[in-house]
């Protein structure tokens, strides 16, 4: 008896390791199929992802994104410079990013300083001002010697007489950055676009309709000669309201922190390039 139940408990017990075995077996096909099932799924997938890419401009796509990405990244620059003006929050990204450079221009430039964002040592700028007028500060700038040097002319080099054209125009500041970039070899040289005016200011000057020649002419130029162009059009067509009503030439003190977002935006993108 004791024989026949220590078989009948073997064979109980083998019966039960196949069982086991079995359904090992079993969750092992399953896992398998399942995988199987989801590689199919995966390759179908990534087939899918790659005809799509294939059907979109991606160009275009790329673009539209790091147009959103800058925009982003200048509104976050501009709110710690306006927070800094406040008196709020760190200054370690703020106005201190213009610590090291100057800043050259005309009387919209002069606003850095008027509305107390930056000192007037840093602010060689004035009403009236045309490129003519930079070689003016130049002991100025050696005895600075900045890292970045940001040009803001244009308004009244459009607005005068004193140029036939564009095209002479940027032979003259083609002219003038030499003489600066051999003054301040170690320097950047930063060309501002020329900033929008409004129908408020043909009243003064029926030669702000050259600005955006002008303005062309000076994008171009930057381009063919490498030199970092800080391209505020978008800006401005995004807060028209920040040009002042009175002149139609000038701009509010709210945006002065965007503009400055955008020159450093600049900067930095070039450098990273």
């Amino acid at each position: 008896m004791a024989t026949r139940k220590r078989k009948t408990e073997f064979t109980l017990a083998k019966r039960s390791i196949w069982v086991a075995l079995a359904v090992v077996l079993a969750f092992f096909l399953l896992i398998l199929l399942i995988r199987f099932s989801g590689a199919r799924d995966e390759r179908q997938a990534v087939s899918e992802g790659v005809k799509y890419l294939k059907s979109i401009d991606t160009d275009k796509h790329l673009d539209k994104a790091e147009s959103q990405v800058k925009k982003m990244r200048t509104e976050a620059i501009s709110q710690d410079l306006e927070n800094a003006a406040k008196g709020e929050g760190g200054q370690a990204n703020t106005w201190s990013y213009f610590s090291d450079t100057v800043i050259m221009g005309d009387s919209r430039a002069v606003g850095f300083a008027v509305y107390g964002y930056l000192p007037y040592s840093r602010v060689l700028a004035d009403g009236g001002n045309t490129i003519k007028t930079i070689s003016d500060s130049y002991d100025t700038l050696s005895a600075l010697n900045p890292s970045v040097v940001f040009l803001c002319y244009g308004l009244n080099d459009a607005t005068s007489a004193y140029w036939d054209s564009p095209e002479d125009w940027i032979k003259d500041y083609d002219s003038q950055i030499k003489k600066l970039q051999k003054r301040l070899p170690e320097a950047a040289i930063c060309v501002n676009s020329i900033l929008p005016a409004t129908e408020k200011a043909r009243e003064t000057s029926k030669r702000v309709d050259l600005i955006p020649d002008y303005d062309k002419a000076l994008q171009a130029y930057c381009e063919q000669n490498k030199i970092t162009y800080v391209n505020c059009n978008p800006l401005v067509e995004d807060h028209r309201d920040m040009i002042e009503p009175s002149d139609g030439f000038h701009y509010k003190k709210t945006f002065y922190p965007l503009w400055a977002a955008e020159m450093i935006q600049t900067v930095y993108t070039d450098e990273g390039d």
